[in-house]
């Protein structure tokens, strides 16, 4: 299990490090139950571009849909154009407090090891001989934010009780705090990611303000420069006024850009 673990993790920093899915904040930060600070999603969906160095890898396409019970939220990763590859595909259910109900993960650690230019034997191995997919799901109970997560590894049956926190909210409701000034030019937050599985401390910070060109061309925008620490894994963000995304720097020359947005 150590070993599936540095492996999620080398995974998650390659290609995933856009998709920070949901975040608890800190007493740092702000409170969640604070009036002054409503945490919301607004449904609809966000196509995004992967590119690595200029060129275009995939899309990432990230969509929130209303729930009887609070909120329905699924990332997927795909690559390629006209024949595409599924990398990762997560699904999720919030409650109305944004907490973690439900969760199922499915990514393809062959693709990911393509994109990253990991040796495919590694790969080969992890699965057991089989498809080295990684396939998770299961409930999580709200007093505790443990969630119990029943899955495989290729052909390896996997049991893995995690902890996701008690009252996690996705990135997007961050930004537009961030954007508004609601949680200063500075705010720390635990994040847990799906991947890797585990929390981290993330810090934000407001840099400033830029006029942004689009990587696909089109005249340039204005957008708020964001600088944001992972562990020591640094990236930088650039919003709207409404905290929208348009475009994320990631390490190893990876990039997500703004292409589309829809109501749903």
């Amino acid at each position: 299990m150590p070993r599936l673990r540095s492996l999620l993790d080398l995974l998650w920093i390659a290609a995933f490090a856009a998709i920070v899915l949901w975040m608890q904040l800190r007493p740092s930060a702000a409170r969640s139950g604070d009036a002054t600070l409503p945490l919301d999603l607004q449904p609809g969906e966000q196509r995004q571009g992967l590119y690595r160095n200029g060129q275009r890898l995939g899309t990432v396409t990230f969509a929130v849909r209303r729930w009887d019970k609070g909120w329905r939220v699924r990332h997927r990763f795909e690559l390629g154009g006209g024949q595409t590859q599924r990398a990762a595909d997560v699904s999720m259910q919030l409650r109305a407090d944004l907490s973690l109900a439900h969760l199922r993960l499915e990514a393809d650690l062959e693709v990911i090891a393509q994109l990253v230019g990991l040796p495919p034997l590694v790969m080969r191995e992890l699965g057991a001989g089989g498809t080295p997919t990684l396939r998770l799901q299961g409930d999580c109970v709200s007093e505790t934010g443990v969630c119990q997560l029943l899955g495989a590894l290729g052909r390896r049956q996997l049991t893995l009780p995690i902890t996701a926190g008690r009252g996690p909210v996705l990135t997007g409701t961050i930004y537009p705090l961030l954007a508004r000034g609601s949680l200063g030019r500075k705010a720390e937050v635990t994040i847990f990611d799906p991947l890797s599985l585990r929390q981290h401390v993330v810090a934000f910070q407001i840099e400033g303000d830029e006029r942004l060109r689009p990587l696909h061309g089109g005249p340039t925008v204005e957008a708020i420069r964001v600088s944001r620490d992972l562990s020591g894994i640094a990236t930088r963000v650039w919003i709207d006024r409404r905290g929208t995304v348009l475009r994320e720097e990631m390490p190893l020359g990876f990039t997500l850009e703004h292409e589309s947005w829809r109501p749903l």
